[in-house]
């Protein structure tokens, strides 16, 4: 679970904005196994977890 970073007295969450993407992103996205993009997602919610601990 990702921390909260704390800033004065407020706290701000991380978050994952997901963007409107074109049909080229959609149909190489589409060709990747299910698997693979879990793995994919989760490397990239891994890589920001490490940055927000460092920032701790």
């Amino acid at each position: 679970m990702l921390p909260a970073l704390s800033q004065s007295s407020q706290r701000i969450y991380p978050a994952l904005d997901l963007e409107h993407f074109p049909d080229s992103v959609r149909r190489e996205w589409q060709s990747v196994s299910k698997s693979e993009r879990v793995q994919r997602v989760r490397t990239g919610i891994d890589i920001v977890e490490t940055e927000i601990n460092r920032m701790l």
